[in-house]
């Protein structure tokens, strides 16, 4: 009886403590997978805690739940299935590893990309799709480090760009550089498959401490060749 107890309590302060962080958490651009059906917050909360007990109840005797990420999950499993792929800027020095960043219906999960370049789900998945693929990092990841993306607004036209993947390097080209809102999400959406967009925050607000402009590189392909490793 009281193991059950426990647990509910410990699955009550779980969940509230997950409220909260969704509360602080800002979406790059505001975009929407699909409309879901919403509870309201008193039956979502009491829903949460009956998950959330019974699931600290079934591991206290089991001690072999795992709650996968569906949406993680789906995105990871199609950056993967390109294989290891990674971005190159020489300009910046920079050569980062690509994860999945999946859409969700609050916008695109960037809780996990931390020092990681992260491939947008939903944009091309990779060069000569319908649509071009879209990129992205953080400008600082804590407020003692900086990302991988810091200075990606000092990249000049015709500066060169490499997505790494499968055994190719696809040589891009700097085309333009432009700010944007963060409601602009349509941008991220470009019927051009040999063209790679790299975004990120910009436009400080020392007021509302929060990014008030979106940065957009597009670039263009100028060529294909077998990656280093692959020669």
């Amino acid at each position: 009886m009281w193991s059950v107890v426990t647990a509910f309590l410990v699955g009550l302060l779980v969940v509230l403590w997950l409220a909260s962080r969704q509360s602080q958490y800002r979406p790059m651009f505001t975009v929407r997978r699909m409309p879901r059906f919403q509870f309201g917050r008193l039956w979502w909360l009491l829903a949460g805690c009956v998950v959330a007990g019974g699931g600290l109840a079934a591991y206290g005797l089991t001690g072999l739940v795992n709650w996968p990420n569906a949406d993680m999950a789906r995105a990871e499993a199609t950056v993967a299935a390109q294989g290891p792929s990674r971005l190159l800027i020489p300009a910046l020095q920079l050569d980062e590893r690509i994860v999945g960043v999946p859409v969700t219906n609050k916008g695109w999960d960037i809780s996990r990309l931390g020092m990681h370049v992260g491939w947008l789900e939903t944009t091309g998945v990779k060069p000569g799709d319908p649509l071009a693929m879209a990129l992205i990092g953080h400008v600082t990841v804590s407020a003692v480090q900086v990302g991988p993306f810091a200075e990606l607004h000092t990249l000049q036209p015709l500066d060169t760009i490499v997505y790494r993947s499968g055994g190719a390097d696809y040589v891009f080209s700097v085309g333009s550089i432009e700010q944007v809102k963060p409601e602009d999400a349509h941008r991220l959406y470009v019927p051009k498959g040999d063209h790679l967009l790299l975004i990120t925050c910009t436009d400080w607000n020392y007021v509302t401490e929060t990014y008030d402009g979106r940065l957009i590189v597009d670039a263009v392909l100028t060529k294909q060749t077998p990656s280093p490793a692959a020669q």
